[in-house]
């Protein structure tokens, strides 16, 4: 197996010169291997850069005028007269110039498809659209559209602006539309199909019982604290460390709310631990404390703590999905505006491809591919992957942060006006 060299450097550092020097090293050894390299870009822009430059490269090597890369290329190359074999490699890619393999990620991935369209029952004519941006602005759009005509759509998305607002999260829901819509296309979401809407209803109330059933549990022991704290003739103020001790943690317990309000704090387990934690060593109602305590308040915070160590991670689990299972709701809207889209403007995302070829080589031959696709190529050369594609999702996300802070963003206007 040839080996895996990767050169990591930031923009405008030569990592082009590199690559170039790479391809021209491969096909000044064997000027017929141009046929078989395969370099691939992420934009029409830096496959048209890398071409020119390769064959400008060829040219003034043929001329012995190639500077520091004739330079580099002969330290690498000894032996080699790179003027003949660059005059050869030239003439070979010019003469077939079908055959210089120096492409976007999307050509080659659309190559791929038609060679395999039959297989995957394709139109011939598809192409590969590269990114989702478009396809999900698309998708938001015609979901929008369906609001006040789809019943479950705008019930769904209604139950999410409404949450938002209680999270003082805005009120414009597109951001987590993108959300669901990237999930959709992750490499184990096959694995987790949508749900449909009963199922993920059912899943909802199943939630909001365990979520109810440990916020009772919790509740009710800081309410019975509270109660023999009454009827004991005492008050907060009398414990140790008043609002802040340890009787102040269990009746606040009574008007939780978030799963932090649930959490027992140090000098409460410090309590649990040894009971003249409850009271100051100078406390004039040590015995008054202590019988309160005997009758019940220690029995509240051994039941408090048991049921938080039980059923705290649950609750906290159910209480994260249930923030989220209203996107979730969607996800069978998203993805049949995801086909809409694919079948009215001929395309497959290229988010799609992954899924697609595993279904087709699923059960195959491993060669099956290469047949179909043509096994001509020997090495490849990958251009600038990862900068290109964090680049590209910072800018999807400083768009989707602008779209959030503008009030008179069509998309939650709408909603927000059917709400009203």
């Amino acid at each position: 197996m040839n080996a895996l060299k990767i050169y990591k450097s930031s923009a405008g550092s030569g990592k082009t010169f590199i690559l170039v020097k790479e391809y021209l090293r491969l096909v000044l050894k064997n000027p017929e291997d141009y046929q078989h390299i395969l370099a691939i870009t992420f934009t029409n822009k830096a496959a048209a850069e890398m071409k020119s430059r390769i064959v400008e490269a060829l040219v003034q090597l043929t001329k012995n005028m190639g500077g520091a890369l004739q330079e580099v290329l002969s330290a690498e190359l000894p032996g080699i007269k790179l003027d003949k074999q660059a005059d050869k490699a030239l003439k070979l890619i010019l003469h077939n110039y079908s055959s210089f393999s120096v492409s976007t990620i999307d050509s080659f991935f659309q190559r791929i498809l038609r060679a395999l369209a039959r297989e995957m029952h394709l139109p011939l004519r598809l192409e590969v659209e590269i990114g989702l941006d478009d396809a999900i602005l698309e998708v938001t759009d015609r979901l929008f559209k369906e609001v006040g005509t789809d019943k479950d759509l705008t019930e769904w998305l209604s139950a999410l602006l409404f949450q938002k607002l209680d999270e003082d999260k805005g009120w414009n829901v597109e951001a987590d539309i993108n959300t669901v819509a990237q999930e959709l296309f992750k490499d184990h979401y096959e694995d987790s199909p949508a749900l449909s809407r009963d199922r993920i209803r059912k899943i909802y109330e199943e939630l909001k019982g365990v979520r109810k059933s440990f916020e009772n549990k919790m509740k009710d022991c800081g309410k019975k604290a509270f109660s023999i704290m009454q009827n004991s003739g005492l008050s907060v103020e009398d414990f140790s460390y008043g609002s802040k001790g340890v009787m102040g943690n269990l009746i606040n317990l009574m008007d939780a709310f978030s799963p932090d309000d649930f959490r027992l704090k140090a000098r409460a387990i410090a309590a649990l631990e040894d009971p003249d934690k409850w009271f100051t060593k100078s406390s004039k109602l040590k015995e008054q404390i202590a019988s309160a305590v005997d009758a019940g308040l220690g029995q509240c915070l051994q039941e408090a703590f048991n049921t938080f160590e039980k059923d705290f991670k649950q609750y906290l689990s159910a209480s994260e999905a249930l923030r989220r299972i209203y996107m979730f709701g969607i996800a069978n809207d998203i993805l049949k505006k995801f086909g809409e889209y694919r079948n009215e403007n001929n395309v497959i995302l290229l988010a799609d491809t992954p899924k697609m070829l595993s279904q087709i080589i699923t059960g195959q031959d491993a060669p099956f591919i290469y047949e179909k696709s043509g096994n001509r190529y020997k090495h490849l050369l990958i251009d600038e992957f990862q900068d290109t594609v964090n680049q590209r999702v910072a800018q999807r996300h400083h768009r989707i942060h602008k779209a959030n802070t503008n009030p008179a963003d069509h998309h939650a206007g709408k909603l927000a006006a059917y709400l009203i």
